[in-house]
């Protein structure tokens, strides 16, 4: 046990109380051996034991444990550690995202809500845990805060073969996959806005792929604005949406 024994709390999902684990808000889970009601807290601590969370067990490096009931054959249910986590800690998380305080949205992850931006589009979206540094295995309660999908996927990281978001290296015909150029793309809501392309050709131009990157940021945040206004759109880029780093002096340098 690497906490004070009052720092922790009944593991909790889903309204679900396990009453045989403890949790603490770093993410560390302790196997009681029985219920708290049979316990003796003064007599027993040193008997604790720390639950271990073994390999990611879900996609995209997510934990899980093995705490929840007994299935019929006797085995636990496995469990989202960031789920316990968002459930036994309400009152210790990250502050919410913008929409999520904009449109004053409650409810449980998952659950869908509409909202209508300020420029008169209806729009469904989910709730959803996010975690503000982007590491799945961090599941301190302070990394994690209530979110929708979109503002989610905004923050998510680089994906591809390229080091920055949005970027991906396609060849410049079907005919030729040999010649290849850069391409910046965001298509964060298609349904009201039209997919936005930026081509970066060839792929060794110097800066190619660092012009596409901060052509990037510039269309997430144009199609923020164009669905949520100004005010809002801003908001959201600034707190939310990963952005592409390109260091001042190399700014200054982008020419192809």
């Amino acid at each position: 046990m690497n906490f004070p024994i009052s720092e922790y709390r009944r593991v909790t999902y889903k309204g679900l109380v396990i009453d045989d684990y403890l949790v603490h808000p770093s993410g560390e889970f302790l196997n009681l051996g029985c219920s708290l009601q049979e316990l003796n807290l003064a007599e027993v601590k040193d008997a604790f034991f720390r639950v271990s969370y073994g390999r990611p067990s879900y996609n995209r490096g997510y934990y899980a444990v093995d705490i929840g009931p007994r299935n019929q054959s006797g085995r636990r249910t496995k469990w989202k550690v960031h789920r316990i986590i968002f459930d036994t800690f309400p009152d210790m998380l990250y502050k919410p995202s913008p929409l999520v305080r904009e449109f004053n949205l409650h409810g449980l992850p998952g659950e869908k809500k509409h909202i209508v931006t300020e420029t008169g589009k209806e729009i469904c979206v989910s709730l959803s845990i996010d975690h503000v540094d982007r590491i799945p295995s961090n599941n301190q309660s302070f990394n994690l805060r209530l979110a929708t999908h979109v503002e989610q996927n905004l923050n998510r990281g680089v994906v591809g073969d390229s080091k920055y978001k949005g970027v991906s290296l396609i060849p410049a015909s079907m005919a030729s996959r040999k010649s290849k150029y850069w391409q910046a793309q965001c298509s964060v809501f298609p349904q009201f806005c039209k997919p936005l392309y930026a081509y970066f050709y060839p792929h060794r131009t110097p800066n190619a792929e660092k012009l596409a990157a901060l052509k990037y940021n510039e269309f997430v945040l144009e199609n923020l604005t164009k669905v949520f206004g100004s005010r809002l759109g801003q908001q959201i880029y600034d707190e939310v949406a990963y952005k592409n780093v390109v260091m001042p002096n190399e700014q200054l340098t982008l020419n192809l």
